[in-house]
């Protein structure tokens, strides 16, 4: 075997191992009940905070998502922002059933999207019909749940789709780290998972998970050029 040949085979073989041996991410089962407390900043500024509400319903999960624009936030947002998802958990990935997202007050909204897995289709409320794009396909307020049950081969591995209430945002490349980080809830060996945007490489996700807590997502941060907004754990109820 040359040496030029060598070299990518081994750094193939040092990545699986990192991903296979590193603390494993997926929980066997989520918990009946969860309540997930972030603080939202953008930049240094405060934005505001988010609530996660999970709950079981037999086969499938219930989430309630609220979005709390404090201070002048408040004015710039014109509302806060609600979403609700239904998923089931199938082979460590979710699967959204329908999600939906509605905004508060001034410019208020709301949108709905349905997921039929047997026709592969996205079927958003102003009639618009997609088909299901290649890879893991979630919808936007499943996101912290997807990290507690899955493994860093379920996002290492292949596209990630999060679908919004009008859009779809798609992330690969992702770079799997181990990393010690000060949040809110204390001191914690975190895995630090990076992707990037598949269409605007210049834009990253990036999630931080603590296995001796649950899996639970205790950092997220999205990045663009022109804004960091990052959600912090500071506290939780239902582990």
């Amino acid at each position: 075997m040359s040496a030029a040949y060598t070299v990518p085979v081994v750094r193939s073989i040092l990545t699986f191992l990192l991903l296979a041996i590193a603390v494993p991410l997926r929980g066997d089962l989520l918990p009946n009940e969860l309540t997930l407390h972030y603080k939202v900043s953008l930049g240094s500024a405060e934005l505001g905070s988010l609530s996660t509400k999970l709950r079981r319903q037999g086969e499938t999960y219930e989430v309630d998502s609220r979005t709390r624009a404090e201070g002048v936030a408040s004015i710039l947002l014109g509302g806060d922002i609600r979403e609700n998802c239904t998923f089931s958990v199938r082979s460590e990935r979710i699967r959204t059933l329908k999600y939906q997202v509605t905004r508060e007050g001034r410019k208020g909204f709301r949108h709905d999207v349905d997921f039929d897995w047997e026709a592969g289709t996205l079927r958003f409320s102003n009639g618009e019909i997609r088909r299901l794009p290649d890879g893991y396909t979630l919808d936007n307020c499943s996101v912290p749940f997807a990290f507690m049950v899955g493994t860093p081969n379920t996002f290492a591995n292949g596209m990630m789709n999060i679908v919004g209430g009008q859009r779809i945002r798609q992330f690969t490349n992702a770079s799997v780290t181990e990393e010690r980080l000060s949040t809110p809830i204390g001191v914690l060996d975190s895995i630090r998972i990076e992707q990037r945007r598949y269409d605007k490489p210049e834009r990253t996700f990036t999630v931080w998970v603590a296995p001796s807590r649950g899996n639970l997502p205790v950092k997220i941060v999205e990045r663009r050029p022109s804004r960091v907004t990052t959600m912090l754990l500071t506290s939780v109820s239902g582990l």
